[in-house]
């Protein structure tokens, strides 16, 4: 996804279309299976599943991926904009142009399904409460969106500390976020997976890791970053979706929730500063330029896949050739979403979202130093006309 402030990078892109279709076959596992094995809507209450499969591992936790975009957020803005100022207007209203037009038409479509009225409306526009008050599939991808945009205002600041005071800044948030979540289930009765899982207070660790591990691209290269540390990132994800499954999963609400979120993100943060290296290789054939076209379209994916797979439930137009419900919903959301998602969202990118896209400001300016400012307001003092009296 190509932008004004920072250099175009191909491997970003894949990255978002795998963390795209993971989320998209975790909904389709999650939704579809329920209803082809037990005969009724998902419900996280019953036994979580714990697959030796990797592949199915990574699905059935597949809310991570969630974690891997918000680590990626936190990175491309960082990676381009280290060395230089921000606009943070400019840069607030690129990033309104990025996300909310798409938004805004999808929350209208909730509107118009659902009758809401003007505060449940105002609810699911502002970047404020995660929770939505509209219940509709439209709608229903909008928390994690609104999560991010909370970094997003966070970000020019962030910045400032990283450019000012170093990676330790950004580690003092971090360890600083933890005591706080340990003190708010602790002391104030929250629940450990919710206040981890849907609200900034877990996520702003993974944005800032995304944040320090672009500074460590910087420092260090694409060159000193091999890709074949690539696979060992990976396997270590596997491994700590593995574990992390075994203790429960995503339905578990132990107070160890609260520590998971830097971890996870670092996890994701290796992943990805790894496949800048090793996807270069994939940009050589074929299957490197479709994944960057399905990474261009994967916000339109992730906002409209919901619904698509609420209407293969509605109307029972589900696959099933295996005899086992769980395959059975991979198969059909390969087989029937997918390709639906694809179609719609290769409209909304085309005819929403990139037209806004070209509309995006220039927000970063290269850091000046004190004497090069100092130089140039000197200057424009000596060009100032004098004023007769």
């Amino acid at each position: 996804m190509r932008s004004f402030n920072r250099s175009y990078m191909p491997e970003i892109d894949h990255l978002r279309a795998y963390a795209a279709l993971i989320i998209l076959l975790y909904h389709g596992l999650q939704l579809i299976g329920s209803p082809i094995i037990y005969g009724r809507s998902f419900d996280s209450s019953v036994p979580w599943p714990q697959p030796n499969n990797p592949l199915m591992l990574l699905i059935v936790e597949g809310h991570s991926a969630v974690s891997l975009f918000i680590v990626l957020s936190g990175f491309i803005l960082s990676v381009g904009v280290l060395d230089k100022t921000i606009d943070y207007g400019r840069f607030i209203l690129a990033r309104v142009l990025r996300i909310y037009p798409l938004m805004m038409l999808c929350l209208m479509l909730a509107v118009a399904t659902t009758g809401s009225d003007l505060l449940a409306f105002l609810n699911s526009a502002l970047p404020i409460d995660p929770r939505n008050q509209i219940s509709s599939p439209f709608v229903a991808m909008f928390w994690a969106v609104k999560v991010e945009f909370q970094c997003y205002l966070l970000f020019p600041a962030l910045l400032w500390l990283l450019s000012h005071h170093g990676p330790r800044a950004l580690l003092a948030i971090i360890g600083l976020m933890l005591v706080l979540r340990v003190i708010a289930v602790f002391g104030a009765d929250a629940n450990p997976r919710d206040l981890s899982y849907w609200t900034l207070a877990g996520r702003i660790d993974q944005f800032v890791i995304g944040m320090l591990a672009a500074s460590l691209y910087k420092r260090w290269g694409k060159e000193q970053i091999s890709g074949w540390f690539f696979p060992v990132a990976f396997g270590v994800a596997i491994t700590m979706l593995f574990v992390f499954n075994r203790f429960g999963g995503w339905p578990n609400q132990s107070p160890w929730r609260v520590v998971f979120p830097p971890i996870e993100g670092a996890v994701w943060a290796s992943v990805i500063l790894s496949y800048l290296s090793a996807g270069q290789v994939l940009m050589r054939i074929r299957v490197g330029a479709m994944l960057t076209w399905l990474g261009s379209i994967s916000y339109s994916a992730y906002l409209l896949h919901f619904v698509v797979i609420s209407a293969v439930i509605n109307h029972k137009w589900w696959i099933e050739l295996t005899g086992r419900g769980d395959w059975d919903a991979i198969i059909t959301t390969l087989l029937v979403v997918f390709p639906v998602v694809t179609m719609l969202a290769v409209l909304t990118y085309r005819i929403i979202e990139k037209p806004f896209m070209a509309m995006r400001p220039r927000y970063a300016q290269p850091r000046m130093n004190v004497g090069a400012r100092f130089n140039r307001e000197k200057d424009t003092v000596k060009r100032k006309p004098a004023v007769s009296g």
